[in-house]
C-alpha cells in the first residue's frame, strides 16, 4: 500500500537570520513609504481635515518610535547591510521632519523673509 505524502515529507530550508532581518526591514520601509505618501497627499498637497490630523497624531509618533527601535541594532558594526541601515536612518529623518514641520511651523514673518530673499520682486 502506497502512502500519500504529507507536509512533513517536504524539505524545509533552514531559517536565515539575515534573510528574516532584511525582509522585515524592507517591509517596514514599505509601510513607512505608504504612510509618507498619504501624509504628503493630505498635509502638503491639500489642507488636512480634522480626521487627517487625528489619524496622523495616532500613527506618526509610533512610526517614529518603531523606526528608532529598528535602527538601533542596525547601527551595530556587525550588521552587514549598511544600505538598509542608511535607508532606515533616512526614513527616520523624513518622518521626524514631517512631524516637526506640523508641530513647529515656520512663523509667517520668517516665510516672507525667505521668499523675499530668494524670490525678490521684479523691478517694474
Amino acid at each position: 500500500m502506497t502512502r500519500a505524502p504529507d507536509a512533513s515529507d517536504r524539505t524545509v530550508e533552514s531559517p536565515s537570520l539575515e534573510g528574516i532581518a532584511v525582509q522585515y526591514v524592507e517591509q517596514w520601509l514599505s509601510q513607512c513609504e505608504t504612510f509618507r505618501q498619504w501624509y504628503r497627499q493630505h498635509f502638503y498637497l491639500q489642507t488636512p481635515g480634522e480626521e487627517d490630523g487625528r489619524l496622523a497624531d495616532e500613527i506618526q509618533p509610533w512610526m517614529i518610535r518603531m523606526t528608532r527601535a529598528l535602527l538601533a541594532p542596525m547601527l551595530d558594526p556587525e550588521f552587514l547591510h549598511r544600505r538598509l541601515a542608511r535607508a532606515v536612518e533616512a526614513t527616520l529623518w523624513q518622518l521626524e521632519e514631517d512631524w516637526d514641520s506640523r508641530r513647529n511651523p515656520m512663523p509667517d514673518a520668517e516665510v516672507d523673509a525667505l521668499l523675499k530673499a530668494h524670490f525678490p520682486p521684479s523691478a517694474s
